[in-house]
């Protein structure tokens, strides 16, 4: 028999290519950014050379190279990202997109349904739960993640209760939004 003081939440997901997306832009961002300076940087010092030899005339005729060419190649990277995901979610069935995951307030992990397959994934299994304002992402590895989109979350209690659930299986690996 079901313990009534274990309280649980259940979150009916459908997997959307703009969630994945937007998660893997927010957790790219430092990456992102960490080019950008690079490519600022190259610039600068380009600048600096064409400067220093009094090539300006050429450094004006150069200049769309320096900056076209670096925003191709980070524009590249993210339609590259953006693929491979729309590739990802035309390889599941429907009943696959949909995921039925299961938190129990004093379970020992989560379970998941999707489709006509099943799984339970114990707490020790998950390294991290980042909160963001749209989504939560359990770290499974360095490679795996889940995102549980809160559009999903039928209620703000949902919500809370999933918080609690959370910090009192992972404490300190466990960073939420409202901590």
């Amino acid at each position: 028999m079901a313990d009534p003081l274990d309280r649980t939440v259940q979150i009916n997901v459908t997997i959307e290519l703009g969630d994945y997306f937007r998660a893997y832009l927010d957790a790219s961002k430092t990456r992102l950014a960490v080019a950008a300076g690079i490519v600022v940087c190259f610039i600068a010092a380009l600048t600096y050379f064409f400067v220093l030899i009094g090539e300006q005339h050429i450094l004006l005729q150069l200049s769309p190279l320096f900056i076209a060419l670096p925003l191709v190649a980070i524009a590249g990277q993210i339609l590259r990202w953006h693929a491979s995901y729309r590739k990802l979610l035309a390889d599941l069935s429907d009943s696959e997109k949909n995921i039925l995951y299961i938190f129990h307030e004093r379970g020992d992990g989560f379970d998941m349904v999707e489709g006509k397959n099943s799984a339970h994934l114990s707490w020790e299994t998950v390294r991290a739960v980042v909160e963001r304002s749209r989504y939560f992402r359990f770290v499974l590895n360095r490679y795996q993640s889940l995102i549980i989109s809160k559009k999903f979350l039928r209620t703000e209690s949902d919500a809370r209760l999933m918080r609690e659930i959370i910090r009192s299986h992972l404490g300190a690996r466990a960073r939420l939004l409202n901590d």
